[in-house]
């Protein structure tokens, strides 16, 4: 019976950590609201797919709290061995679903992580351009050379950085930087096309060569 109840207490105790994490995550984190504006209607003249890309620098000035960093090496992290960059690329199109012309944004970002409150700030200030919150796609490449403190939740504030805080001044400045790379994208926009191709690269690929 011993190990059966060494196995319950280690489950229960795993179980009731779990919960609190998840509970302190959802209902402790800063209370910032975002109003997010109605997009506007591109109309439905366009016919034929079009593309553009946008790159900006999203570096913002060291001091900042390091992104999955413990807190002793916190100490020692000073600066940044290279810049960030937040790489957008927009598509333009035809929607025959909703008879309208639609705008995508696939934004890549040198960031540890998405914040959900980074998103909405982002998508409030392209809502002017045509874009809703569910036509902006923010990938994160999980640098831990990028800041943290711009999450909605205090667990990830507290947590996923060698320093605690919430930072709004560096969610702020994310967001017009990140948007801004959007701008530029749409600013590129011309005609373009979708196509697939595949490569086969010596000692990495591996199958039949077709």
């Amino acid at each position: 019976m011993k190990p059966f109840k060494r196995f319950f207490a280690i489950n229960a105790f795993m179980f009731l950590l779990l919960v609190l994490l998840l509970f302190y995550g959802c209902v402790s984190g800063p209370i910032v609201i975002v109003t997010q504006p109605v997009e506007k209607d591109l109309g439905s003249s366009i016919a034929v797919l079009k593309a553009g890309a946008g790159e900006v620098d999203i570096t913002p000035p060291p001091g900042l709290s390091l992104f999955g960093y413990s807190r002793e090496a916190a100490s020692k992290a000073v600066g940044y061995w290279t810049r960030l960059k937040s790489r957008a690329i927009v598509f333009e199109y035809f929607d025959s679903h909703r008879k309208k012309t639609r705008r995508l944004a696939l934004v890549q970002l040198d960031l540890g992580a998405v914040s959900g409150l980074l998103h909405r700030q982002v998508a409030q200030r392209l809502a002017y351009l045509g874009f809703s919150p569910g036509d902006i796609l923010l990938a994160a490449s999980h640098t831990h050379g990028a800041p943290g403190g711009y999450f909605g939740a205090a667990f990830y504030n507290l947590f996923a950085s060698g320093k605690k805080g919430f930072y709004p001044q560096l969610v702020s400045f994310l967001s017009q930087r990140i948007a801004k790379s959007v701008v530029m994208a749409c600013d590129d926009l011309a005609p373009a096309r979708i196509a697939a191709g595949k490569i086969r690269v010596p000692g990495l690929s591996r199958g039949p060569d077709r």
